[in-house]
């Protein structure tokens, strides 16, 4: 629970990172709603998160505000993220992978 959840309704990444795991990464968790996911993070920041769907679905993930986001579906970035309320939200198919690199101000 340090450092993803899922079980409400979204993905969160790094959501009660302790200080002394300022910098460090992950992979292979799996999120509700059929994915798995990758995070890297420095300085207590996301760096970048992967997720990779293992069935259809339409998946939700926390942002933080003070950051602007890239999104690659596939390795093809998309021209607007779609964020509502905080939430980047993209649909995903069998085996798609959603990469997302953060840059905070």
């Amino acid at each position: 629970e340090m450092l993803l959840q899922s079980h409400k309704g979204y993905i969160e990444f790094i959501p009660a990172l302790p200080d002394e795991w300022n910098t460090g990464s992950f992979e292979g968790l799996c999120v509700r709603g059929g994915g798995v996911v990758s995070a890297n993070w420095h300085n207590g920041k996301l760096t970048t998160a992967t997720l990779t769907a293992t069935c259809d679905n339409n998946f939700n993930i926390l942002t933080p505000n003070d950051c602007k986001l890239k999104v690659l579906i596939n390795g093809a970035e998309t021209s607007t993220p779609t964020i509502t309320d905080g939430l980047l939200s993209v649909t995903l198919h069998k085996n798609d992978k959603c990469e997302i690199k953060y840059y905070f101000q």
